[in-house]
Order: structure tokens, then sequence, then C-alpha cells
């Protein structure tokens, strides 16, 4: 019984862990991207990854297999598209109702994993889908109901991060997690640059150590630690868990923009972070006690 609770506990707590980090590089990469251009700095970032990955770990990712491939690219296409739409809304839509459209995610997985592979939701998802999207909507600030164009391509932007997330589940036998891992991150830098070369070839890269740091850190921790170990995780946990958790992001950034920066809760800032506990902890609560399973 130990043995079972641990071994289901552990790829949770990853999520958990992938969560936390996630929301630790929006604050590294803020303040960055005042010195590098943001599409750039996301090639940047994969590109790196991807050449770390294989000169520290080549037996796990050399010969790749086909399943590697096509894994790896899909989850790449997902997490690049995703991110090319977020930098091309970012200019055109406030940052709380973008920020709510994109975590919608959390909304999109569970329909398409019910819709396109039949997965029934466990009753604890079911449970937290309604307080997670409020404490969104209350940490992000969104009160406006119009819609723009933009906000379509911010909406479309969490279709495809929906994508990815559901990607590391529904393809997690294929092919080793290192090799997956890499595609992904050589597909991403691929997109990003060639972004960039179109958008952004004309603003200048101001390197600093400041920068150098940062940009390690995201290489480091934000993408070679994150992607690696979600990708172990979701051979064990759903994608729909994932996306549950992870709307706990906001709330890891608000805290830590509050400790390093200075930022401060509004009133209905904590009542969102409230909601968004309480949905992690719906989602966590049942399979953690061994009364996991559909419902």
């Amino acid at each position: 019984m130990v043995y079972t609770l641990s071994m289901d506990l552990l790829p949770r707590l990853g999520i958990v862990l992938c969560a936390f980090i996630g929301a630790s590089t929006v604050v590294v990469a803020e303040p960055l991207m005042a010195l590098i251009p943001p599409l750039f700095l996301l090639g940047m970032r994969f590109v790196l990854a991807a050449i770390l990955l294989g000169l520290l770990i080549p037996a796990r990712i050399f010969p790749l297999t086909r399943q590697s491939v096509v894994s790896g690219f899909i989850a790449g296409v997902g997490f690049g598209v995703g991110s090319g739409l977020l930098y091309l809304a970012l200019p055109h839509v406030r940052a709380g109702k973008l920020t709510f459209l994109i975590a919608l995610e959390v909304v999109l997985v569970p329909l398409l994993s019910v819709t396109f592979f039949k997965h029934p939701l466990k009753s604890g998802e079911r449970l937290a889908l309604l307080p997670a999207v409020l404490g969104l909507w209350l940490i992000t600030g969104d009160t406006d109901g119009s819609f723009s164009l933009w906000e379509i391509v911010g909406l479309l932007s969490a279709f495809a991060y929906s994508i990815y997330t559901i990607a590391l589940s529904q393809l997690a036998p294929a092919g080793s997690v290192a090799s997956r891992t890499f595609v992904t991150c050589l597909v991403i830098s691929v997109f990003a640059l060639s972004l960039s070369f179109v958008f952004e070839s004309s603003t200048p890269v101001q390197w600093s150590n400041y920068a150098v740091i940062s940009l390690a850190y995201l290489v480091l921790a934000g993408t070679l630690v994150r992607f690696l170990v979600q990708a172990w995780a979701q051979q064990t946990v759903s994608a729909s868990f994932t996306a549950l958790t992870f709307s706990a992001e906001p709330v890891f950034a608000i805290a830590m923009s509050y400790m390093f920066l200075g930022e401060r809760f509004t009133f209905a800032q904590s009542c969102g972070a409230i909601c968004i506990l309480v949905a992690v902890g719906l989602v966590s609560w049942r399979p953690v006690l061994g009364a996991g399973g559909s419902s």
C-alpha cells in the first residue's frame, strides 16, 4: 500500500514542481524581455536546451526513433504555436485578459480528452473545474466582457498549449522521455527563431551579465528540468490533472512577484488564489488517498 501510494504521489508532486518552475520563468523572463526580443529569447532558450541535452545524455537520445520524432514533433508544434500566438497577441491584449485566455487550457484539456480520447474525468477533476476557472478570472482581473480578434488569437494559443499537454499523456509510451524532449526543444526553437527572423530582425539584443544568468536559468530549470519532469510525470498522471494543477501557475507567479519584486495581492487576487488552491486540492485529494479512478 505504501509503495503504491508513493508511486502515485511522486508524479503528481512532479507536476506541482513544474507549475512552480513555469511560474518562476514568467518572473525571470518579464524583465529580460526588455533586453532580448521575446521570440528570439524563446528560440535561444530551446535551442540551447536541445544542445545541452544532446551533449549531456546522448546515449538516452540517439539514435532517434520514428516514435520519438513523431511524438516530440507534435508536442513541439503545440508548444511552439502556442508561444508564437501568445507573443503575437501580447501587444494588443491586456496582460490580465490574455493570461486568463491562455489559462483556459484548464478547461480545454479535459474537454478535448473526453471528446477525442474518451478519457472520463475523475470526480475530483470535474469538481475542480469551476473553482479553477473562477480563481483564474479573479486573479487576472478579467472584468472586461468585450472580445476582439486578437483575443481570439489568445484563445487559439490556449488551444495549442492544450495539444502539447494532451500529447505528453497520449504519446507517453512513444520513445524515451529524453529523446522526445530533445525533438520537442528543436521544433520549438526552429519555430520561434523563424518567427523572430520575420518579426524581430530589426530589434537589437542587449547582452549583459543579468541577461546571461537569466537565460541560463530559463534553459536549465525552466526548460530542461521542467520539460523532462513533466514528460516523465505525464506517463502516469492524466492531461486533465496536469492542466488543473497548472492553473496554480498565476498563484505561484504572484507569490514570487510579492517576494522578489515587491508586488502586492489585491483582495480579488487573494480570493482567486484561494479558489485555485481549492481546485488543486480537489484534483489531488482522492488519488492521494488511494481512491482514484473515474466515478
